[in-house]
């Protein structure tokens, strides 16, 4: 029978055939056919290293026997074959002409039963190489007509224009020495019959194909092959054609078909011909017999030692901590989480992965999404108080907590040498002889590193290279520009002499324009007579690139390339129009909010607006200034971002509502910080609609369509950065027709672009997995403590280093103190939800409910589907109140499914309808009465722990609900019956 306790359901009249969709039941429909879980207890592991220990063992004792009953005999003879007046010149001895034999004696040690294998080995011969290895031809070794294939088979192709047979450099070096063996006198026959692999000589090596010009041309290479036999005959072809993998390696040379006697002596006449001088080459000659594993390898014996040796150690240590110190099997004080983070704490191994449960109790929501407005109780204030108060006493917690306020009220940007550099270069308008300020020349004077250069400090990364140079090369300009600091000019250009490679080398990152700005700032620098030790070859190669690209650019006109022109206006000196670069200037003066632009417009214009955005920052910085000024908003929107992704924003609800309140104040009225920076405004929109801030999506609108994009300087020069953010703003309000076209474009361009992904710094290793996670995981289909939980495994935590023209850093926002302080928040809720799991286990015991043996286990899957979302200790009661509203659900509809008779059903509905609290009630049996009692004291309990949450009773809405329920269960038991 089906409940409608967890899921409802309606009558209908029975003249009526439902049409459904439910699959017919079956144990593989309903996952419920037979599986093995073996359960990984102590016992089970130590019994299985026992055995693996004691079945090893025995086998690596077997195999070695065997492998040391094969007897060999090797004899390196290479270089005792050669006379001793010609050892000084081996190569010039195997290359002459004449007879190269030698007789030698071997002993045969012990017995050696027929057949007897004889071998050849060579020693630094690669056969592997790739070179050696595909010159040659398979098909024209199987079949006559593919003679004239020997395009892969160079140098040895051909021979007068006429195909050689077999071809390639591996048939040409067939090993060539021969040996003979005698005893006693007496010659001992060797076979070299069936030394090839069978199929090799039937399906590799043609019948039909013969020899031709083998051999016939120079140089010879090793021996020679008879004419008049095919190739599948030919095995000793057949066996030197199956390459070796190692430079070492033995190729059966045939066999004798007698057995050797122990003391017995055979005399070996060798035919010393083969070539291996000249590669400091070894040749052996071995004699060897086999057994049941093959050769002779020890190999596999003492592997099996070595495991079996392994296993029975654990199965011992295992055992002797188990009798020692044994634990108790299921104990949830052992959920916690192994040390991953190092002294950040400890990751989190619960069911977090968990996902809702699938009907609800109903009882089970009240605490949490009540619409009641009434004030928070005493007893919940004193429960929050205490809550707080125990985090407090952490020193560690407050301290962290403070540190990160301090990012929240004030962001410190890091000054940029690369435009103070350009500011330092602004000419007085009293005197072009002058600067204008003076104190920026000063600062580069005392802050240059000791290696040449200029830049932000531990600069050594390679990635950063191009942007160190850039920095070096403005600060040596400004500097020769004025006629100071020559020890400081020429350091800086020993730097850029030594590192010089990196200029072209396109594996590093480039700041933003730096294909146009570094050979415009080159140019200038000619012009002020300074030479720049990079080569003219290199110089003019940029120069020209340089040049190209903008001639192709302005052949296509575009607003985006027509706002990065001004943006790189430093770099292009060419561009004289103020009326193009006017429409970009910002109330508070500056273009783009840079510096360095600011000041080539000011040096080349002499516009107002642009002097007074310069004192301005010198006002605010003395003397030097930041690549990007202003940036307060998006650096402090980034930083709320990462606490919220992380779990920790709700210590913080006081300075983020501030922020947001500022931001949305910004937003209202269109400040250019927000609505002229592209990754600001997506990210101000999204952040304040998901506080319920009433904002307009008209400020991006322009991006709905991706040609909105493609007219901004960022779609310009493709910022996948910018995309992200304006991917996420889309996904936060899908409803939305212009972002949903929006959220189209931008997933399909960031999944071309990580389809592309080349780069490979470490900034760009950040965006890559950010893309990836934004891809992957939705905001509008991730559980938040999973996406916690994810995000503190990755480390993903606020960037505080970012390029434009240069690198820049937040000074105070520290990426290992928020880090720091989400896993020891995540810890600190982990005890707490270890602690309500064992509430839950001893409600399960107390109540009885592992008695019904009809009834899933769901405990754990009902805790987890709540908390992953509900997860801050102050909603401990909501989170218990889900977990056992979900396994009285999960009870009942067992016990309406399989667990309970028609009569115990009615039963139990006759209770909850009546619900007589004074009453003995009247049970069928003990699992209604089970079932009823729980139900009964869980709504009571939930009743009275709503009233101190709300301040007014609940419990007779809830009684309601559960008696709504339970009067369609009637009816739908009648109909079935």
């Amino acid at each position: 029978m089906s409940s409608t306790v967890g899921g409802g359901g309606s009558a209908e009249p029975s003249g009526v055939k439902k049409t459904s969709k439910r699959p017919k039941y079956s144990k593989f429909t309903q996952q419920e056919l037979p599986a093995c879980k073996p359960i990984l207890t102590p016992r089970w592991v130590i019994l299985t290293f026992l055995v693996a220990g004691v079945v090893f063992i025995p086998l690596g004792v077997i195999c070695l026997f065997a492998s040391q009953g094969v007897v060999e005999i090797v004899y390196r003879y290479d270089t005792d074959c050669v006379p001793p007046s010609s050892r000084n010149n081996m190569v010039a001895y195997i290359q002459g002409e004449g007879d190269k034999i030698c007789n030698r004696t071997l002993t045969v040690t012990k017995p050696m039963k027929h057949p007897v294998y004889v071998y050849y080995q060579l020693e630094n011969f690669y056969q592997n190489h790739r070179r050696y290895v595909k010159s040659r031809n398979d098909a024209q070794l199987r079949s006559p007509s593919e003679e004239r294939d020997v395009k892969t088979c160079a140098p040895e192709d051909n021979v007068g224009g006429e195909p050689i047979v077999p071809c390639g450099l591996v048939a040409w070096s067939l090993f060539n020495d021969t040996y003979s063996f005698s005893r006693n006198s007496q010659q001992l026959p060797v076979n070299k019959k069936d030394i090839s692999w069978k199929s090799d000589r039937e399906h590799k090596f043609g019948k039909n194909v013969f020899p031709k010009n083998f051999q016939t041309g120079a140089p010879i290479g090793g021996g020679t092959l008879n004419i008049s036999k095919p190739l599948s005959e030919q095995e000793d072809l057949i066996v030197w054609m199956r390459t070796a993998a190692l430079p070492t390696f033995r190729k059966l040379y045939g066999k004798i078909e007698t057995d050797l006697h122990a003391g017995d002596t055979i005399t070996v006449l060798l035919q010393n011909n083969y070539n291996t001088y000249s590669f400091n080459g070894q040749k052996k000659l071995v004699l060897s017999t086999t057994s049941w594993l093959g050769g002779r390898n020890d190999f596999l014996g003492i592997a099996y030692l070595t495991v079996g040796s392994i296993c029975l150690f654990l199965a011992v240590t295992f055992a002797v901590l188990y009798l020692v110190k044994p634990r108790q099997l299921g104990d949830p004080s052992y959920l916690s989480f192994p040390d991953i983070f190092g002294s950040y704490g400890r990751q989190s191994s619960s069911c977090y992965d968990a996902v809702s449960v699938a009907s609800g109790f109903s009882m089970s929501i009240n605490l949490r999404f009540s619409g009641c407005s009434s004030p928070i109780s005493a007893t919940l204030e004193k429960r929050l108080e205490a809550v707080d108060q125990t985090r407090a006493n952490n020193v560690s917690f407050e301290q962290t907590k403070d540190k990160i306020r301090k990012m929240l009220d004030k962001v410190e940007l890091s000054v940029s040498a690369y435009d103070t550099s350009w500011v330092a270069m602004v000419p007085s308008p009293s005197s072009q002889n002058a600067p204008l300020f003076p104190q920026c020349l000063k600062w580069l004077l005392k802050n240059q590193h000791e290696d040449g250069s200029w830049g932000l400090d531990n600069h050594d990364h390679q990635s950063l290279k191009k942007d160190v140079l850039s920095s070096t090369l403005a600060s040596i300009l400004a500097l020769k520009k004025w006629g100071t600091g020559e020890r400081q000019i020429n350091k800086g250009l020993q730097f850029i002499e030594l590192n010089s490679a990196s200029v072209t080398d396109e594996t590093i990152q480039k700041p933003a324009g730096f294909d146009i700005i570094f050979p415009g700032m080159i140019e200038y620098a000619r012009d002020l007579n300074l030479a720049i030790p990079l080569g003219s070859e290199v110089v003019d190669a940029m120069i020209r690139k340089r040049d190209l690209d903008l001639k192709c650019d302005s052949e296509r006109f575009s607003k985006g390339r027509e706002a990065y022109l001004a943006y790189v206006l430093e770099g292009t000196r060419n561009l004289k129009d103020w009326d193009l670069i006017v429409k970009y200037q910002r109330k508070n003066g500056s273009l783009f909010d840079s510096p360095a632009t600011t000041a080539a417009a000011f040096t080349q214009f002499g516009n107002d607006g642009c002097l007074r955005y310069l004192c301005s920052l010198l006002q605010k910085f003395e003397a030097a200034v930041p690549t990007v000024y202003p940036f307060d908003q998006y650096a402090r929107l980034s930083l709320i971002v990462t606490l919220e992704s992380l779990g920790i924003d709700r210590d913080f609800k006081t300075e983020i509502k501030s922020i947001l309140d500022e931001t949305y104040r910004y937003w209202l009225r269109g400040d250019e910080e927000i609505c002229l920076e592209l990754a600001t405004c997506a990210l101000a929109f999204r952040l304040l609609l998901a506080h319920g801030y009433d904002v307009s999506y008209d400020p991006l609108k322009p991006f709905a369509e991706e040609s909105g994009f493609s007219d901004t300087m960022e779609g310009y020069v493709k910022n996948t950065f910018s995309v992200l953010e304006l991917f996420k703003a889309a996904q936060s309000y899908p409803h939305e027709s212009a972002l949903k076209k929006q959220c189209s474009w931008t997933k399909q361009y960031l999944e071309m672009e990580l389809s592309n992904w080349l780069k490979t710094s470490v900034r760009d290793k950040y965006l890559k997995k950010e893309v990836e996670d934004a891809l992957a995981f939705p905001s509008y289909a991730s559980l938040e403590r999973s996406d916690h939980r994810r995000k503190l495994l990755n480390g993903s935590v606020v960037e505080n280093t970012r390029v434009t023209k240069t690198l820049y850093r937040l000074h105070n926002i520290c990426s290992s103190d928020i880090l720091k302080l989400a896993v020891d928040d995540f810890n600190f809720c982990q005890s707490i939800h270890r602690e309500e799991m064992e509430r839950l286990d001893r409600w399960i015991v107390e109540n009885r409910l592992q008695e019904l043996k009809f009834a899933r286990q769901k405990l754990a899957y009902c805790y987890f589907s709540g908390a992953v979302t509900l997860f801050s200790p102050e909603l401990s009661d909501a989170r218990i109140s889900w977990a056992k509203g979900g396994v009285l659900t999960t009870v009942v509809d067992d016990f309406f499914d399989v667990g309970g008779s028609k009569e115990e059903l009615e039963n139990l509905i006759h209770l909850v309808e009546k619900w007589d609290l004074n009453g003995v009630p009247e049970y069928r049996s003990d699992n209604v009465e089970i079932i009823f009692s729980v139900l009964r004291d869980t709504i009571l309990e939930t009743g009275d722990k709503a009233f101190t949450y709300q301040g007014r009773t609940v419990t007779h809405h809830i009684v309601k609900i559960v008696k709504y329920q339970s009067s369609h269960t009637i009816i739908f038991s009648v109909i079935i019956s």
